[in-house]
């Protein structure tokens, strides 16, 4: 008989909150999910932190806008948007306008994949997550 040998690779995720980044590069044909934890933050206490998750979602919302060729915050392109190129640029761009930490947020943006990461993806949708405490799924759009 074989002899079956487990070995553990991760915690459980329990009582956790966390956001699910979809990022689109090109025009619509590769998609990228990145999650975000909510540090601090649990699913049976995240009505104590309604305000903290705002303002996270409120500069994941921000990131979309600077990510959107079609909006007018968007950075990068020069025949639209904020007509600054290059990701020093833009990384100090958003420092110097909105935080540090925003701009932190905006440098870990993945590249768009159908151009070499030459730009940022677009980030397209934020959808808050959680599991409770016996393990079950929740998700809201934001």
């Amino acid at each position: 008989m074989r002899k079956i040998e487990f070995k553990k690779k991760k915690e459980s995720i329990l009582n956790t909150m966390f956001l699910k980044l979809e990022y689109m590069s090109g025009d619509a044909d590769a998609w990228e999910y990145q999650e975000h934890q909510l540090d601090g933050i649990s699913f049976s206490n995240y009505t104590e932190h309604l305000e903290e998750i705002e303002k996270i979602v409120s500069q994941y919302e921000l990131i979309s806008k600077f990510t959107d060729c079609n909006d007018k915050l968007h950075l990068g392109d020069k025949r639209w948007g904020l007509k600054i190129e290059g990701f020093k640029e833009e990384y100090e761009y958003i420092k110097e306008n909105y935080s540090e930490e925003l701009a932190d947020i905006y440098e870990s943006v993945p590249g768009d994949t159908t151009c070499d990461g030459q730009r940022n993806a677009n980030l397209r949708s934020i959808i808050l997550c959680g599991y409770d405490n016996n393990g079950d799924y929740y998700e809201s759009y934001v």
